[in-house]
């Protein structure tokens, strides 16, 4: 027997859920340095830069049809 249940972006076939989602949501990555982690990110796994503010505390790149916020955030122990 194959029922369908209809749930938002999910489809419930056969006791396995199919994900009709082509973007699930975002993440935020915690770095030293925004820039530094942008161009690593973007040369090294071929990222697409999407948004880097002005003061360089944060930045957006898309990856596999995900966003990646790079927040830059003070290193445990230091203020």
């Amino acid at each position: 027997m194959d029922r369908v249940y209809k749930n938002r972006e999910f489809v419930w076939r056969r006791g396995i859920y199919e994900s009709k989602a082509l973007k699930s949501g975002n993440s935020h990555i915690p770095v030293r340095n925004v820039m530094d982690s942008l161009n690593w990110y973007t040369e090294k796994l071929g990222a697409a830069k999407s948004y880097r503010d002005e003061k360089g505390k944060m930045a957006i790149i898309n990856m596999a049809s995900q966003s990646f916020f790079l927040l830059e955030t003070p290193q445990r122990g230091k203020s």
